[in-house]
């Protein structure tokens, strides 16, 4: 049943006299003998041999190959015939068997519906010892995934009588040579790591290299897992510039009470290299020193793979940008061991300049193709530029509309022509919630939501929410066009009423808001909005309630407001952001030009900042400045519109809007002016788990403009995430550090991330 190559080999010696002889005659007849899965027809399709030719040994020899490449065969051989008129060919063939029954034998651990997902030959299959080989060793791989690392698996096949058997292209019964096979599993012991330990490491400590590497203590031993480790130890040495470390496995043994494993890792670190010079050869585009003003890898320098890799990538990007994207570039390194020097001789081979001939969207179920296409920076017949790819591609992830965005470069019907196809996955974009709330602030609560991210597939946005409970009455509808008679200007509303109690007094809020948004170059967007909203104080605390509260108790005031709002957004997608930035400028204005009882002027500016780290690791900051004064200026700003700090989303370890001012009567009070940062280290668990250890600081003044950054409340602790269809589910622990009144700390239970 093996591939007989050596019986082809024979049989050609065999007939080599005959062939010579034969080469001088004409081939009159082609057939095919002993086939029965597959048509003669279908088999002499590969031969080139054709009726009327003279016979060629060469292209014979490769019509055997060709027809042993069906993988249908496990023997090929010719049988050559002279006649009168010529040559008659026959290729006999001895087709490979059909299984018919797979048995997985000694599987205790690892269920048999676990192991066929993995075992992709099924009963009908043309039987194939090499593909057997293979999932043999996929199934291996699978065992030691789990933790057992001395599993051993073999295989035995037994021919069976042969039967009538369905399994032609024709969905007609041939007679085939059936075969079972038995797939024999010994599993052994489960075995976990119990010590790591690092030899030859000189220059950086053993506890240092056990936090590059992902394998640790009490994880499960596997051969894929401690590869990749090894790769990331001499990917930290290179970085450091030790251009000739070795890293290797040195012993996998078990300890002395054989119930684990004690893995050697041996490390020759070498000597530290510094750059002696970099030499660019076969550029036309660029010269010399353009180069060297874009990269990082500089003389004198420590060698760096990771700077030289990013080196590499920036010149790839200098030649996408203007068309070139199959450039190659290929570095030969010169290494001087006396001096500890290294140079580089870069050889560029820039290809041909490339044009966009289509864009073609596929993957996209919901999402209308004119959704994709209207993000795309290219047009058909410009340069192939791939900076503005990866910017279409970033453009995309923020729509939020994918898991992911694939960018699928494709052959065109010219040469320097290339097809762009934007292969997407969808995320689920919509959302009927209906469940129990609670917050830190108004306690426990219900909720119905209806959410559609991307109605009807237009990416218009839709949200109609309820919140009730004994401190907090909320109802909201809001729906948004972002692209307004298919141009990129936005367009939407919100209606809302709202009746919540706040500590000291209870509002009820009815309004409406309208927003008109436009795209203004790639990632950045400026909004103009206009809200009107009437407020009603009731059942104040005249002890506790700021002054301005106690007057308007009973009393319904409307506000009419305008703002503008500027915004930059580099992030490259909007759920766990790993980098880029994040800047919005917002000023409103309220005033009785605009038909308001309430006069106010507010500016608030924040930047967010997304730095990837290690791994999956990502530390993401927030800064938040924010001014309000009255237009008139009596300094008279009704107290819910100014600044309270504490909570989940400003500084954690301390309850909602618990950070406030006291005045003169000894009532709190907001403040005029605002700052405040956060900082978290985020990191996923096992997705969709998140955590993140954050550091809050921040605090408010009275006057407008008076920043004391030497006077600031501190909070810090941890936070679980959880990915959920609603949005993630947050549970927050934060305490206060430099407080002499607040010494306890805070949970916080909330929907979505902070920032």
């Amino acid at each position: 049943m093996k591939k007989s190559i050596l019986t082809i080999l024979i049989m050609l010696l065999l007939n080599l006299a005959a062939l010579l002889k034969a080469e001088e005659l004409k081939v009159t007849e082609i057939g095919v003998k002993g086939n029965k899965i597959l048509s003669q027809e279908a088999i002499l399709a590969v031969v080139k041999t054709t009726v009327g030719d003279p016979l060629s040994k060469k292209l014979l020899t490769k019509d055997i190959k060709e027809i042993f490449n069906l993988n249908i065969f496990d023997e090929v051989k010719v049988d050559l015939l002279e006649e009168k008129e010529g040559i008659k060919i026959n290729f006999i063939v001895v087709e490979k068997p059909t299984i018919k029954e797979i048995k997985f034998l000694g599987n205790k651990e690892i269920t048999q519906e676990k192991l066929k997902e993995n075992f992709t030959l099924i009963e009908g299959d043309l039987y194939d010892e090499n593909k057997l080989k293979e999932l043999i060793g996929r199934l291996e791989n699978l065992y030691r995934s789990e933790g057992f690392y001395y599993v051993k698996i073999s295989s035995q096949s037994k021919e069976v009588d042969s039967q009538l058997v369905n399994i032609d292209l024709k969905n007609k019964e041939v007679d085939s040579q059936l075969v079972d096979i038995d797939l024999k599993i010994e599993e052994g012991k489960k075995v976990k790591i119990k010590e790591i330990n690092f030899v030859g490491n000189e220059s950086f400590s053993s506890w240092r290299l056990k936090w590059i590497i992902s394998t640790g203590k009490r994880d499960y031993f596997t051969k894929e897992k401690i590869e990749e480790d090894l790769n990331q130890i001499l990917y930290f040495y290179n970085n450091k510039g030790y251009f000739l470390c070795q890293v290797e496995l040195d012993k996998v043994y078990f300890d002395d009470k054989k119930k684990g494993l004690v893995v050697n890792i041996h490390i020759n670190e070498g000597d530290i290299y510094l750059i002696d010079g970099l030499k660019f050869v076969g550029s036309t585009l660029f010269t010399e020193k353009e180069f060297l003003k874009e990269v990082k890898t500089g003389q004198g320098k420590k060698y760096s793979l990771k700077d030289f890799r990013g080196d590499q990538g920036k010149i790839m990007e200098m030649y996408s940008q203007k068309g070139y994207i199959s450039v190659q570039i290929i570095p030969k390194p010169f290494i001087d061991k006396e001096q500890k020097k290294i140079s580089f001789e870069i050889e560029i081979r820039e290809g041909e300049k490339c044009f966009l001939e289509k864009v073609s969207v596929s993957g996209n179920e919901i999402t209308k193709d004119k959704v994709i296409l209207r993000e795309v920076l290219l047009k058909p017949g410009e340069i192939f530029d791939g900076q503005k790819i990866n910017l279409t591609q970033k453009k995309l992830y923020q729509l939020g509309f994918f898991e992911q965005v694939n960018m699928e470069v494709i052959p065109g019907d010219q040469k320097n022509k290339k097809i762009l196809n934007i292969k997407v996955k969808e995320r689920k974009t919509g959302t009927i919630s209906l469940g129990t709330t609670w917050s830190s602030q108004y306690g426990l609560g219900g909720s119905l939501e209806v959410a559609q991210t991307n109605l009807f597939g237009n990416a218009w946005k839709l949200n109609v929410k309820s919140e009730f409970g004994k401190k907090r009455m909320d109802y909201r509808v809001g729906f948004v066009n972002p692209w307004f008679k298919d141009t990129p200007t936005s367009l939407g509303f919100n209606l809302f009423r709202t009746e919540q109690k706040i500590n000291e007094y209870t509002t009820l809020q009815k309004g409406e808001s309208i927003s008109v948004g436009r795209e203004w170059k790639s990632f950045n967007k400026i909004y103009l909005d206009y809200k009107y909203e009437k407020v009603l104080f009731k059942e104040v605390n005249k002890n506790l309630a700021p002054l301005d509260i106690i007057e308007k108790e009973g009393k319904e005031e409307a506000t009419s407001s305008i703002s503008v709002d500027l915004i930059r957004d580099t992030r490259d997608k909007i759920y766990h952001t790993t980098k880029g930035y994040r800047i919005s400028y917002l000023n409103e204005m309220a005033g009785a030009s605009l038909g308001g009882d309430v006069d106010y002027y507010k500016s608030v500016i924040e930047g967010r900042l997304y730095l990837p780290a290690f791994w999956k690791f990502v530390l993401a900051m927030r800064t938040r400045f924010g001014v309000i004064k009255s237009i008139t200026g009596d300094d008279k700003v009704r107290d819910d519109f100014r600044f309270y700090l504490g909570g989940a989303e400003t500084i954690r370890g301390y309850k909602e809007n618990d950070i406030s001012l006291i005045d003169e009567n000894k009532k709190e009070h907001g403040g005029s002016s605002v700052f405040y940062a956060n900082f978290e280290y985020r990191f996923p668990i096992v997705e969709p788990l998140y955590f993140a250890l954050f550091l809050d600081m921040g605090n408010i003044w009275d006057k407008y403009g008076n920043f004391n950054l030497s006077n600031l409340k501190l909070g810090r602790g941890f936070s679980f995430r959880i990915d959920t269809p609603m949005g993630p589910i947050r549970l927050d622990y934060g305490y206060p550090m430099n407080d002499k009144e607040k010494k306890e700390p805070e949970f916080y239970f909330s929907i979505g991330t902070p920032f």
